[in-house]
């Protein structure tokens, strides 16, 4: 299984160069945060949880501390099927920052319409199967 996360700030821009360790169990991953803002990591077998440390701003002086820590639950997503599928990929790529309901609102149609435009395909805001097939592929899973 692979983690896979998305490190953008408030206005959705990647935090590119940033230096960020992942600790999961007794595996620790350095690393810098690409362009992209995408993370992606092998998850060792038998880990449940995940702490994420990342340093903001990349281009200051070092940090001694970590400007974000997050504790991460590690496990499978509903399946793409699902409005809670939908929205755990989404949260995943970037474009979801509510919580994981399951339910059809207003925020998740949203990132639903900035998904589709970022994949160039129609942007009508619903998880149809070509909205869903794409999910899958840029997703990984």
């Amino acid at each position: 299984m692979q983690l896979r996360i998305n490190l953008r700030n408030a206005v959705g821009q990647a935090h590119a160069g940033a230096r960020y360790t992942l600790v999961m169990g007794t595996h620790e991953r350095p690393g810098i945060v690409p362009a992209t803002g995408l993370l992606a990591h092998e998850i060792p077998a038998g880990v449940t949880t995940a702490q994420l440390r990342v340093w903001v701003p990349a281009n200051e002086a070092p940090l001694a501390q970590p400007t974000f820590i997050w504790t991460l639950a590690l496990g499978a997503l509903d399946a793409v099927t699902g409005i809670g599928g939908v929205q755990g990929r989404l949260r995943g790529l970037g474009h979801y920052h509510a919580e994981i309901s399951g339910e059809d609102t207003l925020t998740y149609r949203t990132a639903v319409r900035g998904f589709q435009r970022s994949q160039n395909i129609t942007a009508n805001g619903e998880a149809d199967s070509t909205t869903r097939q794409q999910l899958t592929q840029s997703y990984g899973s």
